[in-house]
């Protein structure tokens, strides 16, 4: 057994230790303080069975009293799908293996105002501190996750965990894990990323502290795509077709510690006590940071390579490219929540940067940045929010103003509407770059602005609804192996509109979403259409003693000209040559639950047993083709 499956399963291994021993060690402990957890989860049993003794509610450090009814989805498409890009509302382009570095399908990035390093080929399968959830438990409770691949160096493997350790302390675990060998040479994905956190209440509830640990370590070979598609044809092991690069690898990683202390001058009691109408809290984080983004090859040079490099410069120690960094940050801020319908929170955080690149030059940047985030809510009805950032010192003029609002009246309509601007300083990785010791290019470019717009319509009484985004970016970065990283002169413009409905009938599901794209540019092609289509069964059968859900999922994508990647910078070029084939991705996929434990098993991309092609998400980088049967197996522990 290699090395990575046995760090994996040690990593399980003691995760699963540490629940076991202090769940035996710590189980007679009384429950906290708080006394509001008297709902069930409402998921986790069958109408018929006996109750579940587990009460446990959820929350974010952005809103401690919105607390969340912890309901279990572990049957959902999020949870049995092993690979994070096929998770998230936005359609992702890869490099056909999971775990890989992947782009928007848009190819047009989110803007970051303040500091931004521009390396988010990994952000799908980070954890981050802002989306931890923190629960308030009775018992202690534990999720594990299994799912091996075809060999010994493919798995998927997850766990979460919670317990009181005493009336005042909660402990806090979150941990995932995901490599994929590939189906093709140098092709290996290692993602591996943990949260540990302890809460801190005191037992008049007026002090609430947080210590968390976070690191996220991503990995890849990247083989630099395929030689000639001609190999395709033949009925040949993938595994030995040729390829690019040999010897190339790409690291990221960070680690990050924090300590957040929210403080309320005055406790709920009960109903007629002053908190009920006027709610105020304070606010103080101090965090430290550090991590690195690396790339190097020290076989480059032979001619396969030149693809790859040859607008780069090559020395025979091969190719190296290393940014570390190290960030300070200190956040003082105040909430004011008024009748639990007004919501205000004022904060200023101060972020301390030492960049060194290729450690021989350490550059020393400061963000100082105000921020203000107002929510109203009217009943059941309304809800508007708003939320603005205005940078200072070395960022400044870079700013984000995201408001958004929704009106419900349910089952009847729901309508919802978006505006964001936000304004920009271009990437570390934009302005700057040294690659073997030698500066490439220093530019010097303008901040970006981007507008987006949107609005929503739903009618859930017959599951259906509609809408459209419209996305604007002016001063636009982008890159092209030619010239690097250059400046769009003029604006770039796309369209999304998305159309769904669901149908039910019994236990029997019909889900579609349909996505337009329309682009008045040319720097990037986009697909006209996509279509997302499930049909599944679902229900409780055995007596209802067994909740089964099972049945097949379609993904199909217009024709365009998908993107060529550059590992060097972590950067999907632009103005593609290659027109990619129609592509149809379907699955089937089968799963139950009795009880505490769960199952399930799937293959993928069974449409190309049926057409006999290879299909790319992105240039040179061909889809795994069929996928037999992969299995899982999921036990959530409760005291």
């Amino acid at each position: 057994m290699s090395n990575v499956i046995k760090s994996s399963l040690f990593a399980s291994l003691a995760i699963t230790s540490i629940c076991v021993v202090l769940t035996s060690a710590l189980s007679a402990q009384r429950d906290m303080s708080d006394r509001s957890l008297t709902e069930k989860d409402s998921s986790s049993i069958a109408p018929e069975e006996i109750e579940d003794t587990l009460k446990m509610t959820w929350f974010t450090t952005e809103n401690i009293h919105g607390q969340q009814i912890f309901t279990d989805t572990s049957l959902e498409f999020n949870a049995i799908q092993y690979n994070p890009l096929r998770t998230k509302e936005m359609p992702y382009l890869f490099l056909g293996t999971p775990g890989s570095s992947s782009t928007s399908i848009y190819q047009f990035r989110e803007l970051q105002s303040g500091m931004d390093f521009g390396f988010h080929q990994f952000d799908p399968y980070k954890l981050h501190l802002k989306r931890l959830r923190w629960y308030k438990t009775n018992l202690p409770f534990a999720d594990l996750c299994f799912s091996p691949g075809k060999s010994e160096n493919e798995l998927f493997t997850s766990a979460k965990f919670t317990m009181n350790l005493s009336d005042q302390w909660n402990l806090n675990l979150d941990y995932q894990r995901l490599l994929d060998e590939g189906f093709y040479k140098e092709q290996t994905t290692k993602n591996s990323s943990l949260i540990a956190g302890l809460w801190h209440q005191s037992k008049n509830g007026k002090s609430n502290t947080f210590v968390s640990f976070l690191t996220n370590i991503h990995q890849e070979k990247n083989n630099g795509g395929i030689t000639d598609t001609s190999y395709l044809s033949a009925e040949s092991f993938r595994g030995n077709i040729p390829i690019i690069l040999s010897g190339s690898i790409s690291r990221h990683q960070n680690e990050k510690f924090t300590a957040q202390h929210i403080y309320y001058p005055w406790k709920i009691n009960g109903a007629d006590s002053l908190k009920r109408l006027i709610d105020l809290s304070f606010n103080s984080m101090l965090s430290y940071e550090k991590g690195f983004f690396k790339y190097y090859d020290e076989k480059a040079g032979t001619e396969a390579d030149s693809l790859i490099y040859r607008y780069l410069i090559i020395d025979p120690i091969g190719v190296r490219n290393y940014i570390d960094y190290h960030k300070l940050s200190l956040l003082p801020g105040i909430n004011l929540n008024v009748a639990d319908f007004f919501m205000l929170k004022a904060g200023i955080s101060y972020d301390f940067y030492a960049i060194g690149q290729n450690e021989l030059t350490t550059d020393y940047k400061h963000d100082l940045t105000t921020s203000l985030k107002a929510e109203y809510k009217f009943k059941k009805y309304l809800d508007l929010n708003a939320d603005f950032d205005y940078h200072f010192l070395d960022f400044e003029g870079d700013l984000t103003l995201d408001l958004k609002g929704s009106f419900k009246l349910d089952p009847y309509v729901q309508v919802t509407g978006s505006q964001k601007i936000v304004y920009a300083h271009p990437s570390w990785i934009h302005n700057s770059f040294i690659l073997n010791d030698v500066s490439i290019y220093q530019n010097s470019f303008d901040p970006q602005k981007q507008f987006s717009s949107s609005i929503g319509f739903r009618i859930p009484l017959i599951n259906a609804g509609f809408s459209i985004a419209d996305h604007t970016y002016e001063n636009y970065i982008y890159y092209t192996k030619e010239k690097h990283f250059i400046q769009s002169p003029i604006n770039l413009r796309y369209t999304q509109m998305s159309i769904d409905l669901g149908l039910k009938f019994m236990g029997f599901h019909l889900d579609n979403t349909l996505h337009l794209f329309r682009s008045d540019n040319e720097l990037y092609d986009l697909p006209e259409y996509r279509l997302e289509s499930s049909i599944y069964y679902k229900a409780y059968i055995l007596k209802k003693k067994m909740e089964l859900f099972t049945g097949f999922e379609s993904f199909i994508t217009d024709k365009f000209y998908i993107p060529d990647y550059q590992p060097v910078l972590g950067a999907f070029t632009t103005k593609s040559d290659f027109y990619s084939d129609w592509h149809t991705l379907i699955n089937f996929f089968i799963s139950f639950k009795v009880k505490n434990f769960r199952f399930f098993a799937r293959t993928e991309n069974i449409f190309s047993l049926i057409d006999n092609q290879v299909h790319f998400q992105t240039k040179a980088y061909p889809l795994d083709d069929f996928r037999a049967f992969r299995m899982g197996v999921r036990w959530q522990f409760v005291n």
